[in-house]
């Protein structure tokens, strides 16, 4: 439970702060939270790769879906052999993976400080 709550307060964080701030912002939010929560360094981890890839597939979705899938389709046609599930995926990953670390990273400082 206290993953998914720390999840959760990630998404929301991430998500108001990438309003006004740069995109590697939610590695730090992430960190902080993961600080925050007492958490072990791999649920921290999956907490912030779950929040931030969440995050950012359901912004590119939105994106998409204002902009008729332009962009998206011409970023596919870059790859051979991608869709635009295929550019989804990467997006997801992209993110989740700077969140997941910088929830590992807060984790670790944790235990370090006990």
């Amino acid at each position: 439970m206290k993953t998914l709550i720390q999840t959760v307060t990630v998404l929301v964080l991430c998500l108001i702060a990438q309003l006004y701030l740069p995109w590697w912002i939610v590695a730090i939010i992430a960190a902080a939270v993961g600080y925050q929560f007492d958490n072990t360094p791999g649920a921290s981890f999956i907490a912030g790769f779950a929040g931030v890839a969440a995050l950012w597939l359901g912004y590119a979705f939105w994106i998409d879906q204002q902009t008729g899938a332009l962009l998206t389709e011409k970023i596919a046609q870059l790859f051979p052999g991608k869709s635009v599930a295929g550019i989804y995926t990467l997006t997801a990953l992209a993110g989740g993976v700077a969140g997941g670390l910088g929830g590992l990273a807060g984790a670790w400082v944790k235990n370090a400080m006990k």
